[in-house]
């Protein structure tokens, strides 16, 4: 094992800690990579957020249903 942290892992280690940016700029990449990345976890978050809105309204309506098949439509 060579001293320091020289070798793979050290280099390893160190591209993890520059940040996002420079290590984007040292690549060779443009930001577009990143605003597109920015889109799609937008698009994410709003797919995930109708379905659990659709799930939870399902499950209301299905316990209405299940009040008024065990009551009655009178007790509501």
């Amino acid at each position: 094992m060579a001293a320091g942290g020289v070798g793979k892992v050290g280099e390893w280690i160190r591209s993890r800690m520059v940040p996002r940016k420079k290590r984007a700029k040292a690549s060779g990449r443009s930001e577009g990579g990143e605003a597109e990345a920015r889109v799609l976890a937008k698009l994410y978050e709003k797919v995930v957020y109708h379905l659990l809105w659709l799930v939870e309204s399902i499950v209301v309506v299905a316990r209405l249903c299940f009040f008024v098949m065990r009551f009655g439509i009178k007790q509501l």
